[in-house]
């Protein structure tokens, strides 16, 4: 029975190092950071540490806080896991529209929720230039 647990945990350990994408965070039954990744320590790499026993909203700028609050909290509550808010990060060297999506799931298994930062400024950039290649195509 432990090789099976040892080996889903392994697997676990792998997936989470393995994501290159989004930042992932381990949460604790109370919301706490139990492990972050990599991804997630270079994002908040000017700002401040998602360290261990951490509150992760404090990742984040003081507007977003609130609503990365509430998702862990809903998450924490069980399934279904709530839908992603945009949010600033709170390091301070950030482009002024920098954004991430913030999604919160609850871990299957075991109390405590994953949570998964995804940097969107690459993506919002793209969404504007088209809006405004629109514009100028409906204008002229």
């Amino acid at each position: 029975m432990t090789s099976r647990v040892e080996a889903a945990a392994d697997s676990f350990r792998r997936l989470f190092e393995s994501e290159e994408e989004a930042g992932l965070a381990v949460l604790d039954s109370e919301g706490r950071i139990r492990a972050a990744s990599a991804v997630l320590e270079r994002l908040c790499a000017n700002g401040p540490a998602p360290g261990p026993g951490r509150d992760p909203a404090l990742l984040f700028a003081e507007a977003s806080q609130d609503a990365v609050r509430q998702i862990i909290s809903v998450a924490l509550a069980g399934p279904p896991a709530p839908p992603a808010v945009e949010a600033k990060l709170a390091a301070p060297d950030q482009a002024p529209d920098a954004a991430v999506e913030v999604h919160c799931r609850p871990l299957r298994g075991e109390p405590g929720a994953l949570l998964r930062v995804l940097d969107i400024t690459a993506r919002r950039r793209r969404q504007a230039q088209l809006e405004e290649a629109a514009r100028q195509g409906a204008g002229g």
